[in-house]
């Protein structure tokens, strides 16, 4: 979705295929924009249900990402493409996707288990964000101070590169670690005591009563429509569909989301009506991305 309706938009303002109509234009920039969605929703579900008690944190850290995500995009453009401002389309286009379909793999559920360590994990994961993030600030306030060439914004483009993947690095050393002191636990003789039997067998109850329940939502998906859980509970589509709360969400996010994402998606337009310099225009944009970094992950810390 994100490649075909960018590439479209792509091949229409340079004029390679023929001119499109008013609705093909919006029907492309609706597919292209919706794609992230799918995305966003993939990987916060996901992690979430990884990381049940710590959702806050990760929510927190993944949102600050998405915040950054339009000033690390033009550090790649300005490597990539220079100045070619019909060019930046192109890399929407297809630099998502190609992030999407290697790291798709990465996404998926695992059994939950909650490490003594993990909020100070999230934590190291909260400092490499911020580094980067005055990073990007730094190189938007020189950029705007002195020309750089091509093989400057390469530079660049690689450091944020290399940033970001030190957030892998550190789950790996952490995986690492688990690895083994599972393997010095495993080599001890564990005595199992009757505390340690009650426990199993209240897991075995639990997760026979889950499956149940799961196997009763399955077979009744229609006929509980109006038999909702309680809140925090999850819902089938339907009961949400029908759900007070969920429409209540869906206008809220529909008309306050909606409105920020448009002003923000056109603060290009909005510069070049002011008249300002092309350059201008580019820190601003990326300015107002790094900012809404620090919003998100202030609102994290905070609550």
């Amino acid at each position: 979705m994100n490649f075909a309706g960018y590439f479209m938009i792509w091949l229409a303002v340079t004029q390679k295929i023929a001119r499109p109509a008013v609705w093909q234009m919006c029907l492309y920039i609706c597919i292209g924009a919706n794609s992230q969605n799918f995305a966003n929703t993939g990987a916060l579900v996901t992690c979430v249900k990884n990381f049940p008690e710590s959702r806050g944190v990760m929510l927190g850290l993944l949102k600050g990402f998405v915040g950054l995500s339009g000033a690390i995009l033009t550090q790649f453009y300005l490597a990539i493409y220079g100045t070619d401002s019909k060019s930046l389309i192109l890399l929407i286009a297809w630099l998502p996707a190609a992030l999407s379909v290697v790291f798709v793999y990465t996404i998926r559920e695992r059994k939950p288990e909650r490490q003594p360590n993990e909020l100070r994990v999230f934590y190291h994961f909260l400092y490499v964000s911020i580094v980067l993030a005055l990073f990007l600030m730094a190189m938007n306030i020189v950029e705007k101070q002195v020309d750089f060439s091509k093989a400057a914004y390469a530079g660049s483009a690689a450091v944020v590169c290399a940033m970001l993947f030190i957030p892998l690095i550190i789950a790996t050393r952490e995986d690492w670690i688990q690895w083994n002191l599972e393997n010095q636990d495993g080599m001890k003789p564990v005595a199992e005591t009757p505390v340690d039997r009650a426990l199993d067998i209240a897991r075995e109850v639990k997760s026979e009563v889950s499956k149940e329940k799961e196997e009763k939502t399955m077979k009744s998906c229609f006929l509980s429509i109006w038999n909702k859980p309680e809140r925090g509970e999850d819902y089938t589509i339907l009961q949400a569909l029908t759900s007070m709360d969920m429409l209540i969400l869906f206008a809220a996010t529909f008309c306050g989301l909606g409105g920020s994402l448009t002003a923000v998606d056109n603060l290009g337009q909005i510069g070049e009506s002011l008249g300002y310099p092309t350059k201008t225009i580019k820190s601003f944009v990326s300015l107002v991305s790094i900012w809404n970094y620090f919003g998100r992950v202030f609102f994290w810390i905070c609550f």
